[in-house]
């Protein structure tokens, strides 16, 4: 457990994007959620020096965030590169003949590849995208593969795109 008492994870994987309200933000609870943006690991007494609170004012605000879902969590931000997976390719599906059912396996197949670090529902032409990290252009076939033979009478159409290069990353802090 972290030594502040916020130990909610990144749910990862399992987090799902939440439509509603929009909940009211002050300069200070904007200036924490850029400030965590950029460096979530901060101690408290720091966060509080930088927009004018005391710990307990920035420990109260930081938990009110994370209890209205503003704040999901805390993860590192991994350069897949240096891990050995030099290939980030976006893959669109257009599906057919699908059921409920079929549709939440297709969900839970993509999100539980290892490989996979992103995956939504679309509207348009493709009804889903993802993002696949791989070793090489060989692992990636692979990976694309598998997915095709798990759900050939769901999947219309396909189209993939290597991604070259970032040029800018940011974990939405930029809304605030």
């Amino acid at each position: 457990m972290r030594k502040d008492g916020f130990e909610k994870e990144l749910i990862g994987k399992n987090w799902r994007l939440t439509y509603g309200a929009a909940i009211k933000l002050d300069k200070k609870d904007k200036e924490i959620i850029k400030i965590l943006g950029k460096k979530g690991r901060l101690p408290l007494s720091t966060i509080s020096k930088k927009v004018g609170l005391s710990r307990d004012g920035v420990r109260y605000r930081i938990k009110r965030l994370i209890d209205a879902d503003i704040i999901v969590g805390f993860q590192a931000i991994i350069n897949p590169a240096k891990m050995g997976y030099q290939f980030v390719t976006q893959a669109f599906f257009s599906l057919h003949n699908l059921s409920d059912a079929m549709e939440k396996k297709f969900q839970a197949y993509l999100c539980n590849l290892g490989n996979t670090s992103y995956v939504s529902s679309t509207s348009g032409r493709w009804d889903y995208t993802a993002v696949f990290l791989s070793k090489n252009p060989g692992h990636f076939e692979d990976i694309l593969r598998n997915i095709r033979k798990q759900f050939p009478n769901i999947i219309k159409d396909f189209e993939t795109t290597h991604i070259l290069q970032e040029y800018k990353y940011e974990e939405l802090t930029g809304l605030v």
